[in-house]
Order: structure tokens, then sequence, then C-alpha cells
């Protein structure tokens, strides 16, 4: 492999890896919940359509109500149970 296809290639492994992180970060920057942020462990729940100031995510879609949440599974599992939806 040459420079510039190496270079290629490592970018396209990184960028969605660099990109989430940043996502991450500034999502979960707040002490309580607010807004489209949340701290780690919460489920973050737009309630209304994104405007065009929306950019919590890299390429967001207008007619999607989004719901977020960055859960450290670092030293343990998470569990989350969901009663029966009928």
């Amino acid at each position: 492999l040459d420079e510039f296809a190496l270079a290629v290639e490592a970018y396209i492994y990184a960028y969605p890896l660099v990109t989430m992180e940043v996502t991450r970060r500034v999502i979960t920057n707040v002490a309580e919940p607010e807004g489209t942020r949340g701290p780690m462990g919460h489920l973050i729940k737009l309630r209304q359509y994104p405007d065009a100031k929306f950019r919590d995510v890299t390429a967001p879609n207008a007619d999607t109500l989004y719901t977020t949440a960055f859960f450290d599974v670092g030293d343990e599992p998470w569990v989350v149970s969901l009663p029966d939806l009928k």
C-alpha cells in the first residue's frame, strides 16, 4: 500500500469513531437533562422535529424524532427492560 492509500484507509476507519466521540461529548456535557442533551446514562427524547439550527448529530433528518442515549459499559453491562407493548 502506498502512503496515500494507507491514509485513505485510516481516514475511512477513524472518521466515524471520532465523529461519534465528538457527538457524545457534545450531547452529554450537561449536569442534568435539558432539551436535546443529557448526562451519560440518560435517555434523551426529542418531542418535536429538529429545526435548521439542530447540530447535535452530523446529518439530522427533518422528519425524525430522535431518542439518544450514551451508556458507559466499561465496567459492567447495562440492562434495559421495557414493559410488553401491546
